[in-house]
């Protein structure tokens, strides 16, 4: 999984990514609106994760982060982007967008009032790596 994160006027884009992107442009073949994900955080406000309802399939085609899991309990995927153990968490519920391919999920993308994921340290090593820093 790959994420990228924009800033942009008083908006921040998220697009998680479990195909390369030009993958994601070349085999979208559908996608859902107004798709209900859950944001989790820890007790310190940093971003740790999302849920999203689906009977879709999650397949990270990207070398998996040793920290970061997939993972689907009783009809919802759960996508950590580390390990959680022992943490205290709280959901937040977001509108996201996903785009499908063959009924797999190949990115789901968030449109995020700025200033809703506080803290970001845990998705640094998701950051694809051609993308600009955001100040």
């Amino acid at each position: 999984m790959k994420i990228t994160l924009i800033n942009q006027s008083d908006l921040t884009l998220i697009y998680l990514y479990f195909y390369s992107r030009e993958q994601c442009i070349h085999l979208n073949t559908g996608g859902e609106a107004d798709k209900v994900c859950k944001l989790l955080f820890n007790q310190e406000n940093e971003w740790i994760g999302l849920s999203i309802e689906s009977n879709y399939l999650i397949r990270d085609m990207f070398e998996p982060n040793p920290q970061a899991s997939i993972n689907y309990i009783n009809g919802e995927w759960i996508i950590y982007f580390t390990e959680i153990f022992g943490m205290e968490l709280r959901e937040e519920e977001h509108s996201c967008i996903t785009d499908l391919y063959n009924d797999s999920y190949t990115g789901i993308e968030l449109i995020l009032i700025e200033g809703t994921i506080p803290k970001r340290k845990f998705i640094e090593p998701l950051i694809y790596k051609n993308q600009q820093k955001e100040k």
